[in-house]
């Protein structure tokens, strides 16, 4: 993900749902971490640490190699 906050840039997070449009930030995404990121507060901007949140489509970036669901049978190779 890319983020106004340098040390999430490059984290990944699962995108649980979508949450839709909020102000000016267009289209925006349920997020799951599995370590705490820095956040702001959406009513009034407080910085915050959390692993779930929502965040705009502009900043996750696709990743690759990674199975989609829990249900795999075959590994992965490097």
């Amino acid at each position: 993900m890319d983020s106004t906050f340098p040390e999430n840039i490059g984290k990944v997070v699962e995108v649980v749902s979508a949450y839709g449009p909020f102000l000016d930030e267009g289209f925006c995404w349920n997020v799951r971490a599995s370590m705490p990121l820095k956040g702001e507060g959406d009513i009034d901007g407080t910085v915050m640490m959390c692993t779930e949140g929502f965040i705009d489509d502009s900043q996750l970036r696709p990743i690759s190699g990674v199975p989609m669901h829990d249900d795999v049978t075959d590994e992965v190779s490097a």
